[in-house]
Parts: structure tokens; C-alpha cells; sequence
């Protein structure tokens, strides 16, 4: 019977494999007419018009690169997260249980993401791992995935009624459509009507941050059309990094503190003909860096209101919970500005700012030295570790030693939600054993499946020493050979995307609280170095003074979408003033008044009222869910 059961499977991929668009489309009109049914049984065809050609998905939800860091190394999250090492022991997956998934109807689920490459028939339906989880749950998978026009042709399938049985997005909008056309099941009614058959499900649709975000795309709490996958990484933007020999000619043993000493030191660095400092900017179309290191310490802003983080060009008055006000025209940011442009005309801001590419032209003159002091937001070791071996790399008979770093500022204080939802994954309307595919996800969401999908097969990718767990990285290697990766990450590429957007590890089962679990994931540790003891402790030394977690609603404050023209008119009066300011095109005195009166002609008001309108709702919202 297993035999039997695999070669169908086979047989399955193999013709799947094998489709080309015109036969997708027959399929999909055969379908359509009824004479292949959804979520059925093990005569089910899939039906997919192109193989995924990668494996990368992309970060929706927040455009920084950093956000999405590789799973098979130490990303940016600073919250304390227990090692690959030291989590829980991980268990074999075993078979279901009697009177649990054993005993329910064995059901084939198609199951769609995007990026990854299924192709490999052969080797797809002898993957150890995904065939330890149909074991476990008692289900037969059936993968599919696109890459180009992907959520065209979700919608394609959802419109001709053909739509896999569980599959992931990551258009907001567009699932929100989906919600309102009644084309999707509510998850949240089945599991909440058997708490018992998925007891973990229920824990996490019933978490109030959970609830807040079905208020907003469900409207209603208590309507739960997704599994939310949540991204988590607490960066920021502000450190430099240091050449020594620069920063000690310049009179400072250790990196600045203050902005007066920052100034200072790029000054006289200017004047020794080395330009003190290069903060990223995308040639002065991204103005973070020069805020954070200048502008925050001194409780101000110089960017413009963004739809981007809601609170961009806002501070708070009296708390984050009170009022908040655009300073982006404030005398407080009006006398950095002086500041800057004073550093900038003494060579302490490199000369080529606005002009220069920030990697292929301006990196390198760090890296020889010509700059002594790159800012990069600085908030990790990996991107530390990185920068500096590439300067290694450049500049041969350097090492680690020859740099500092430095923290934010005394006085900085950066407002952040480090979290964001980066995928929906659904069940459609069209799927007709919703609760067997529900089956499927609970199982992946205890931690024994969180060990299978992150620790593999136990004897085969990994055994036990002394209590610790070793990977045999060579079966790592030839796991994601199946899925056509070969970075040798420890992961099931189908699968870690589904809880956690950034294929992190969660111990979604004993952990009591959904949101912490989600803050916290279990990150792979990178060896102990004295270079990463060194970046550590002095991430450590202000993180907890300067960044400030926002209360979750934050992260559902939206503008409304009249707000929109404005927004992108301040956007642009900003990037066509402060430029000019900090490089001496204008005159700060003579022309400031000018540029705040423009501010407040194209609407600078209506903003402020209409954030900090959003935000009282949303914190009604979530204070009537969290009671």
C-alpha cells in the first residue's frame, strides 16, 4: 500500500512536471467543469502552468533587504532567541496517533507558494522530509509554485474555481478582495468550533495581536481567513563605523557620543583631507541614516510624513501613547541642519553626497581610507562582519582591529513595530476537506513538525552528542537539491514560510503566546569570535535606551488614502529642499521660512491630524479585542 500510494505520487509530480502552458490551460478548463475535484483524493491532478525558477521570495512587506535575512544565518532580530542547539529535543515524526489524523480520511492537498522550484519529480517524491509530514498527518502533497505573474495566476485559479487547496500571497490587498467575494474559508470557525482537534491553531487565531489584524483585513476579530505569517527584525538606521587611525588623528580614542563630538570629529577629520563621514542615502533619496545619527539624538526629524512607517516625520508629545506632531520643519531640525551643512562645508560629509553611489563608488573610497567613517545602520553583527571583511578583502594586512564601531547617539530614541506580516496563506472556498488540510498545518505548527521542517529526519540530518544536535551538512545539502538550493540551509524550502515569513524556527506549541513566539523564533547562532563578542556588547550598550517598541496597534495605523497626494507632495518638497540645505545650495537662515511655509500650503496639517486620528483607532480597536 505505501508503494502503491508512492508511485501514484510520483506518477503525479511526474506529469506535472511535464505540463506546458497549453495543457495547464486544458486542465484548467477540464476542471472547471467539475470533472476534477479539490482537495480530493489520489487520483487529483494538479494543475500548475509554470515551474518556479527561484527560491528567494520576496519581502513584501518592507522594501529593505536587511528585512528578509537568510535563514541559514544569524539575522538581524536582537531579542534573545535560544540557539538551533538548544531548543527543545526534537522528536522523530511519528505517525499519527490513533483516534487523531490515523483515523481520518487520507486526502490529497495542493499546496502552492511562491519561489521555489518543483521540477524534480523524482526527487520530490522521495524527499525524507516532506514525506515524514503527509506520514504525520496523514495526507498525500501535492506541490505547486510560480514565480513570474504570480498572483495572476492565483486569481486566475480562485475565478475558474481551481484553486490549490492551501496556498500563500502576499497582496494585501488583493486578499482582502478575495475575503469580501466569500472565496475563502473561515479558518477561525472551524477551529474555534474543535478546540481539541487543533489546540494550537486555536492558541494562536485567538492571541488579541492575532485578532487586531483580522479586524482590519476581516473586519471582524473573530473572522480568521488567513494563517498570518510574521516577519521579525529589529534594525535600524544610525551607527558608523569607524577607520581607528582616522578617528584617533582626529583626537578620539573611542567613537563620539554626542552630536557636538560627531561634528567634531568629522571636522577635523575634513581638514586632515580625509572626508569624516559617508551615511548611506541612495544620492539623497533616502534620508534615514542622516536622521538617525543626526536629527533623533536631538528628539527631532528631517523627513517627510511617509506612508511607509506611518510615524516617519512624527515625534511623540508627551509619550508614544499621546499626541504626535510633524517636526520635519521644526526649529529643532532647522539647527541640525546648520550643523550638517557646517560639517559639509568643512569636509566632514564626503563632497560627493547625493552625487556618488553609495556601494560601487563611495564604499570603496571607505575601504581605502579616503572616507573614515561609513554609515550603513550598523545594528547587526552580520552587517558588520560583512563590511569589515570586504575592507580585509580590499586592503590587504588590515584586520577586524583597525575599526570601530560606534552606537546612535546619546538621546536617540527610534520608534519601531519590528514586526510586519509578510504572507496570507488561505483555503479556498473550492477546497472541500478543509479541516484535513487544518490537520496538516497544526501538525506542522507542534514541535515536533517545527523540528522535522528545521532539524530534518533524526539519523539522517542530524544526530545526538551530549545533548546537542549535530547536522549532517551533507544530507542538508542534498535536501535542498530537491528544491534547486544549494546554500545548505537547514530548512524544508516548501514549508518555513508558513508561520514565520522570514523561515525562522517557532515554538508555536509551547510557547503560551503567539505574538512572543513570533518575536522570538529560534535563530541559527553563528560561531563565538572576538569580533562578534565586540559588535555584541556594543549593540548591547545602548540598544535598550534608544529603541523603542511601539504598542502593536501601531502597526495597523494606516493613513487614509485622501492623505495619499499629499504625503508624496511633502515627500517631494523635502527631497528638493533639505539636499540643498546640507550642501550649501541654500541658505539655511534665509530660506527656511520659505520652505515651512510650503510645507503648510500643501497640507502639512491635515497629515498630522489624519495620523494622529489613525492611531486613536486603531488603538481602539486593539483595546477592545485585548479588553
Amino acid at each position: 500500500m505505501k508503494r502503491l500510494a508512492r508511485s501514484a505520487k510520483f506518477a503525479r509530480f511526474a506529469r506535472l512536471a511535464r505540463l506546458t502552458k497549453a495543457l495547464a490551460l486544458a486542465l484548467a478548463a477540464v476542471m472547471a467543469l467539475g470533472l476534477l475535484s479539490a482537495c480530493g483524493g489520489a487520483n487529483q491532478a494538479a494543475n500548475t502552468t509554470e515551474a518556479a525558477s527561484t527560491t528567494a521570495a520576496p519581502a513584501a512587506t518592507e522594501a529593505d533587504a536587511a528585512a528578509e535575512a537568510p535563514a541559514a544565518t544569524e539575522a538581524a532580530a536582537t531579542t534573545a532567541a535560544p540557539a538551533a542547539t538548544e531548543a527543545a529535543p526534537a522528536t522523530e515524526a511519528a505517525p499519527a496517533a490513533a483516534g487523531g489524523n490515523a483515523d481520518r480520511e487520507r486526502v490529497t492537498i495542493r499546496y502552492m507558494q511562491y519561489g521555489y522550484v518543483i521540477d524534480n519529480a523524482a526527487a520530490i517524491a522521495a524527499d525524507p522530509i516532506l514525506n515524514a509530514v503527509e506520514d504525520a498527518a496523514n495526507v498525500d502533497i501535492e506541490l505547486e509554485g510560480f514565480s513570474e505573474n504570480y498572483m495572476a495566476n492565483v486569481e486566475m485559479q480562485l475565478t475558474a474555481g481551481i484553486a490549490p487547496d492551501i496556498f500563500t500571497v502576499f497582496d494585501f490587498d488583493m486578499a482582502d478582495k478575495w475575503i469580501k467575494d466569500g472565496a475563502l474559508h473561515d479558518i477561525g470557525a472551524i477551529v474555534n468550533a474543535d478546540p481539541a482537534r487543533y489546540p494550537i491553531l486555536h492558541k494562536i487565531i485567538n492571541a488579541p495581536e492575532y485578532k487586531m489584524y483580522n479586524s482590519v483585513h476581516a473586519g471582524s476579530p473573530d473572522s480568521t481567513y488567513a494563517i498570518y505569517s510574521m516577519a521579525s527584525s529589529l534594525n535600524w538606521a544610525g551607527p558608523v563605523l569607524y577607520h581607528k587611525d582616522v578617528m584617533e588623528a582626529a583626537g578620539y580614542a573611542e567613537p563620539p557620543k554626542t552630536v557636538e563630538e560627531f561634528a567634531d570629529y568629522a571636522k577635523k577629520a575634513g581638514a586632515s583631507g580625509v572626508s569624516g563621514w559617508w551615511p548611506r542615502n541612495n544620492k539623497l533619496g533616502r534620508l534615514v541614516e542622516l536622521d538617525m545619527a543626526m536629527f533623533a539624538p536631538k528628539g527631532t526629524t528631517m523627513v517627510a510624513p511617509s506612508d511607509g512607517d506611518p510615524w516617519d516625520g512624527l515625534k511623540p508629545v508627551g509619550g508614544v501613547e499621546g499626541e504626535w506632531k510633524v517636526m520635519t520643519t521644526s526649529e529643532e531640525t532647522k539647527a541640525v541642519l546648520k550643523t550638517m551643512a557646517e560639517m559639509y562645508a568643512a569636509g566632514g560629509i564626503d563632497v560627493g553626497l547625493g552625487v556618488k553611489d553609495d556601494f560601487a563608488e563611495a564604499k570603496p573610497d571607505w575601504q581605502s581610507g579616503r572616507i573614515g567613517a561609513f554609515g550603513h545602520g550598523f545594528s547587526n553583527y552580520l552587517q558588520v562582519r560583512d563590511f569589515i571583511d570586504e575592507a580585509i578583502a580590499a586592503v590587504p594586512g588590515k584586520t577586524w582591529e583597525d575599526y570601530k564601531l560606534g552606537g546612535l547617539m546619546e538621546g536617540t530614541k527610534i520608534y519601531t513595530t519590528p514586526y510586519w506580516l509578510g504572507w496570507y496563506w488561505m483555503i479556498p472556498t473550492t477546497c472541500a476537506a478543509p479541516d484535513r488540510v487544518l490537520d496538516f498545518v497544526e501538525f506542522l505548527a507542534t514541535d515536533a513538525g517545527q523540528d522535522l521542517l528545521f532539524l530534518g529526519v533524526e539519523g539522517l540530518h542530524y544526530t545526538r552528542s551530549g545533548g546537542e544536535i549535530v547536522f549532517d551538512e551533507d544530507a542538508w545539502l542534498e535536501q535542498g537539491k530537491i528544491y534547486t538550493v544549494e546554500d545548505g540551509r537547514h530548512q524544508s524550502i516548501p514549508f518555513t514560510y508558513l508561520f514565520t515569513a522570514q523561515q525562522y524556527q517557532a515554538r508555536l506549541e509551547t510557547d503560551p503566546d503567539w505574538f512572543n513566539a513570533m518575536l522570538n523564533p529560534i535563530i541559527p547562532e553563528l560561531p563565538d569570535t572576538p569580533l562578534k563578542e565586540y559588535v555584541t556588547g556594543v549593540l548591547d550598550s545602548y540598544r535598550d535606551d534608544a529603541i523603542v517598541i511601539l504598542p502593536p496597534y501601531f502597526s495597523i495605523v494606516t493613513y487614509p488614502t485622501e492623505m495619499a497626494e499629499t504625503i508624496a507632495k511633502l515627500k517631494e518638497i523635502t527631497l528638493r529642499n533639505i539636499p540643498a540645505f546640507i550642501t550649501g545650495q541654500k541658505d539655511i537662515d534665509a530660506e527656511w521660512a520659505a520652505y515651512a511655509a510650503e510645507y503648510e500650503a500643501a497640507g502639512v496639517a491635515g497629515v498630522e491630524a489624519a495620523f494622529n486620528q489613525a492611531l486613536s483607532v486603531a488603538k481602539d480597536v486593539y483595546s477592545q479585542i485585548n479588553g
